[in-house]
């Protein structure tokens, strides 16, 4: 099915063109560390992230009833239902959220057979890039493929290494130009200006602190050129406003990357605050008017053996915090 659908010009010629012109390209985004504020807000979403998942399945499973499911699964619900448990659900917030989610979905899809119901993420699955965590985190029968996003302090559509970042980026300007959805010239810019990425941050790994904020200082003006491209508001119909939604989709669904019939493909985006929702264009075009780029120094890497920090380098396709309102409020008058 074609998600994308362009106008071919030379769009992309122009903007690279001024962006050449600018003497500080710097974007909305921050270039260098992840803050100390924003290493919080992650690591609660991370951890908060996880819990929401189980409290997903347990919703679900609540259903049911927990006689009815296997043994595995008794044993799951009894300990993601005590809080007291190592792998107990904490927060009496996030426990309620996947009771209210198990509820949307009821609403949502007629017939859903909730014994079914397990948890997906965290495992990887291998593909021509290496190992890649599945895009779906909770699934339902065959059918149900479901991304689940805590979305109190933002809501991420990708986050991973700069081979990872490449790989999203490649795949969505090639199926764009598979369908015949994007100019030669208009492909050829863009691919070049992703090939520049790659080379500039593909197989840094972990360095000292110092040196990767060196190789993104070196590297600002590309990184300002990503930014304005990747997210932010693009005149409809033009070749940036679709390309941000081709790699919206592939960021959501993991399709090019697992295929579309593997069950690491999502279908499905489920968040605590915007509700249930199947990936459709609508929902993808809502997501990509929102979404920002950022390619940042990743602290938390360990230390040399003089007691340097160790950083690497970060690509996150996300939207922030004061945008999910927006967010929510459009997703509110999508049709599940």
């Amino acid at each position: 099915m074609r998600y994308i659908t362009l106008n071919p010009s030379g769009e992309l010629a122009q903007l690279v063109e001024r962006l050449l012109c600018k003497q500080d390209v710097s974007g909305s985004s921050p270039l260098f560390s992840i803050s100390k504020y924003l290493k919080e807000c992650l690591s609660i979403m991370a951890d908060k992230g996880k819990q929401f998942e189980w409290a997903v399945v347990l919703g679900c499973w609540k259903r049911v009833g927990m006689s009815n499911l296997s043994t595995d699964k008794q044993t799951l619900f009894l300990n993601w239902d005590n809080p007291s448990h190592r792998d107990g659900i904490k927060d009496a917030d996030v426990k309620q959220a996947g009771m209210d989610a198990a509820s949307k979905i009821a609403s949502s899809v007629s017939g859903v057979d909730f014994k079914t119901t397990r948890q997906l993420g965290g495992g990887r699955t291998v593909t021509a890039v290496g190992q890649s965590e599945p895009k779906t985190d909770v699934i339902i029968g065959r059918d149900i493929k479901i991304s689940v996003k805590w979305e109190d302090k933002g809501y991420q559509l990708a986050s991973g290494k700069p081979e990872f970042t490449y790989e999203n980026l490649k795949n969505s300007l090639s199926l764009m130009y598979e369908v015949g959805d994007v100019s030669l010239t208009d492909y050829n810019q863009i691919r070049d200006l992703i090939e520049s990425y790659s080379l500039a941050f593909s197989g840094v790994g972990t360095q000292v602190s110092t040196q990767i904020d060196s190789i993104l200082s070196r590297n600002q003006q590309l990184v300002g050129q990503l930014q304005l491209i990747l997210g932010g508001n693009h005149d409809p119909g033009s070749v940036y406003e679709q390309f941000n939604r081709a790699v919206v989709y592939e960021a959501l669904t993991g399709e090019n990357l697992f295929g579309s019939r593997s069950e690491s493909t999502a279908n499905h985006v489920l968040g605590n605050l915007s509700g249930f929702h199947k990936i459709t264009p609508q929902y993808v075009n809502i997501v990509a008017k929102y979404f920002k780029s950022r390619i940042a120094s990743k602290k938390g890497r360990g230390r040399t053996a003089t007691g340097a920090r160790r950083n690497d380098i970060a690509g996150r396709l996300e939207i922030v915090e004061r945008d999910v309102p927006g967010l929510i409020a459009e997703l509110s008058r999508l049709r599940h």
